[in-house]
């Protein structure tokens, strides 16, 4: 082999590679405001990376509660917190197609209080689009949008997770999963 086609084999192989690592690079630290990340090490919050694609991971408690909050920029594109359930209710329910076949509120019949169906359409107007619980781990999902969020943000997201996770069980031992 020449030099000139192993030169020629290197860049077709190394350049595309290089763009691809140089762009995700950039999508984390998109992801990742340096501002954000001082203000939740300030608040005692510990921020880390996943090992593959170094996305953010933030971890720690607020109002007594712990979480976790990732912002994935690979496939699916999303920010998630999860905190631990304290009920074995499985659910899942999105903004989108929130009512069921007859036309009923989903958010109206999953949720027997309306402290936790208060909690949920809070969930939705601070931009989150699923909620669910399952294997005792309760999930606010922001799909197609992966940041940190500044640490009001994610104050209020914790408190509205927190009524949701010791709520009461709903009126029947399954509760409805929409999808």
């Amino acid at each position: 082999m020449s030099i000139s086609s192993f030169l020629l084999v290197a860049l077709v192989v190394i350049g595309p590679t290089v763009l691809v690592i140089w762009s995700i690079k950039r999508m984390i630290l998109a992801t990742r405001p340096p501002e954000i990340e001082a203000e939740y090490l300030r608040a005692g919050l510990e921020v880390a990376s996943t090992p593959v694609h170094g996305e953010p991971v933030v971890s720690g408690t607020l109002q007594g509660v712990p979480f976790v909050l990732t912002a994935t920029i690979t496939n699916p594109k999303m920010t998630m917190l999860t905190v631990p359930s304290e009920h074995g209710s499985d659910f899942q329910i999105s903004r989108e197609g929130s009512r069921d076949l007859s036309g009923r509120d989903l958010v109206e019949s999953t949720f027997p209080d309306a402290r936790s169906r208060d909690a949920v359409r809070a969930l939705f107007l601070l931009g989150f689009d699923t909620v669910e619980s399952r294997g005792g781990k309760l999930r606010a999902i922001r799909h197609l949008n992966a940041a940190l969020l500044p640490l009001g943000k994610l104050q209020a997201l914790v408190k509205h997770l927190a009524v949701l996770r010791t709520m009461p069980n709903a009126h029947s031992s399954e509760v409805p999963k929409n999808r």
